[in-house]
């Protein structure tokens, strides 16, 4: 994707009046059985819910819980902003993963 394209969703999120983002995280298994990582913004803009797709990233390991938290991570820091509302949503394994991780 496009860094001049995710410039003014950063920009809208960034602009909110209410400081709320929530992230979804999908992990994908493509033909090739090679592990990615989807993950999808929702926020507030102008009234209105937006929903936009950030980045699909291949998982280098086995996709251990590690390795996505280390994306993660690196995807908020990547916003350079502070949130006072924070949310992630997880599907499957990933979900419970997290639960007997303390994610």
């Amino acid at each position: 994707m496009s860094v001049d394209f995710l410039v003014p969703i950063i920009q809208e999120i960034k602009s909110s009046p209410l400081p709320l983002l929530t992230i979804q995280l999908d992990e994908s298994i493509d033909v090739s059985t090679c592990s990615q990582l989807l993950v999808y913004y929702r926020y507030i803009h102008d009234g209105n819910f937006k929903n936009d797709f950030r980045f699909c990233k291949p998982l280098e390991s086995t996709s251990t819980l590690r390795e996505i938290f280390e994306k993660l991570i690196h995807l908020y820091k990547s916003i350079k902003s502070h949130w006072k509302i924070f949310v992630v949503c997880a599907d499957g394994s990933l979900c419970m993963l997290g639960c007997r991780s303390r994610f």
